[in-house]
């Protein structure tokens, strides 16, 4: 948990401190998902993540590109690839997971 802590650490200052920056978790069409920060075990939103998200919730994002990349018979396996970044945005409260979910990337 120390080092989730230190990469939730360098992300808020970096942040606070570089006014343009976005974070986004992307689900590829690999299987390939950098939720192995935000999520435990059980895929449970790391409360420290959550905070992080409160504090920028305009700096998020969350997508993938699973859809575009699958070949056609391999698109039976999105709802697979997607679960843990829909995950995380089913853990959000409504509003925040309405703006990582698609409002920041409207406004981009």
């Amino acid at each position: 948990m120390g080092a989730n802590f230190g990469q939730v650490s360098l992300r808020r200052r970096l942040l606070a401190w570089l006014a343009g920056l976005l974070l986004s978790s992307v689900c590829g069409a690999q299987g390939w998902v950098d939720t192995h920060l935000h999520l435990d075990q059980e895929r449970r939103l790391r409360p420290e993540w959550l905070a992080l998200i409160n504090q920028f919730p305009d700096r998020f994002l969350l997508g993938s590109d699973a859809f575009l990349r699958l070949p056609r018979e391999g698109r039976r396996r999105a709802g697979e690839l997607l679960a843990p970044t829909l995950s995380i945005a089913e853990q959000l409260p409504e509003e925040l997971a309405r703006r990582v979910g698609y409002e920041n990337a409207q406004r981009l």
